[in-house]
């Protein structure tokens, strides 16, 4: 069984929530990394922050972490969530870890968190496997997940001549819940089960890429 830690609640007389220690300590770090470079910002602002500094297969609803890892930080005892850093930025390529894109082109930032920097360390193009050419490209990682856990996939656009995503579409054979966008990622909500989404977009400059994002279910936890 996964190591468990109670995150906390700041109101005396609440209850805390047992949660994965590993899912705590990512949202943890993305939830600092996000305050430290965007200041005070709205909850549904800092949601869609921490999701974008998550890994893409990240196995948990992000706006209830978010809320929960949130509390825990505000409640006594706990260091403040606007704590200064405790180190350096890495260099380019210091990430174990980048997501969708090439390790060369992340750097590690002072709490941990690893962020994708080509104006820093330069685009190097698409990953194998994925759908895109040295224009940009559409990446979406495969899922693994809990069946009947509600999941968060993600596609992320990249370009290197600073094009945006003009429009997008969401389609799938797994029960999707819901879809949104935030800057050039697109998040997809949906119920746990074997299936596919695919994603398609419409960038700014009239290219279009595709994703298919294969979802595999496994036993209860």
């Amino acid at each position: 069984m996964a190591d468990k830690i109670m995150a906390l609640h700041p109101e005396p007389g609440k209850a805390g929530t047992n949660i994965s220690q590993a899912r705590y300590d990512l949202v943890r770090v993305a939830i600092l990394d996000a305050l430290q470079v965007d200041g005070a910002i709205a909850f549904q602002a800092l949601s869609e922050a921490v999701g974008m500094r998550l890994p893409s297969d990240f196995d948990g609803s992000v706006g209830w972490y978010t809320t929960t890892v949130k509390l825990d930080l505000e409640a006594p005892g706990d260091p403040p969530a606007t704590e200064e850093p405790t180190g350096g930025w890495g260099g380019c390529g210091s990430c174990d870890y980048c997501g969708p894109y090439a390790q060369e082109e992340c750097v590690l930032s002072p709490e941990g968190a690893c962020l994708w920097d080509p104006a820093t360390c330069g685009y190097h193009g698409p990953p194998p496997g994925s759908n895109g050419d040295s224009s940009g490209g559409l990446f979406g990682l495969p899922v693994s997940c809990y069946y009947g856990d509600y999941v968060t996939a993600t596609a992320t656009y990249t370009s290197p001549d600073g094009a945006t995503i003009s429009s997008y579409a969401v389609s799938g054979s797994v029960g999707i819940e819901g879809y949104y966008q935030s800057g050039n990622t697109i998040y997809i909500e949906f119920d746990c089960e074997d299936g596919n989404i695919g994603v398609s977009v419409t960038d700014s400059a009239g290219r279009s890429y595709s994703a298919n994002i294969p979802v595999t279910g496994m036993g209860g936890q």
